[in-house]
């Protein structure tokens, strides 16, 4: 089997972070995005951070190729917006 490997460059530390690797793009985008949304340091600076497809590996004889880095998505471009809170003080609300 064909498995696809990602990393995910940090702006910020200028450096990519160790890769990984997943069936396709589409579950590392939904990973990715996923991650963009939840209590990770992803989350709380995504517009330092981005994911990068760089190469494959076959499984069953272990031959690692790598490819040309591929930009897939910037964290920043995954954040789903919160719904308007609404607050209640004494009797006036507040959005």
């Amino acid at each position: 089997m064909i498995l696809c490997k990602y990393t995910i460059y940090d702006s910020a530390l200028e450096a990519y972070h160790q890769d990984y690797s997943l069936e396709n793009d589409a579950i590392a985008l939904r990973q990715f995005a996923d991650m963009a949304n939840e209590e990770t340091q992803i989350a709380k600076n995504p517009q330092d951070y981005s994911l990068w497809r760089i190469g494959t590996f076959e499984t069953t004889t272990g031959e690692l190729t790598p490819e040309e880095p591929t930009c897939l998505a910037k964290a920043h471009e995954h954040v789903l917006q919160s719904p308007t809170s609404t607050k209640v003080k004494g009797n006036k609300t507040i959005h």
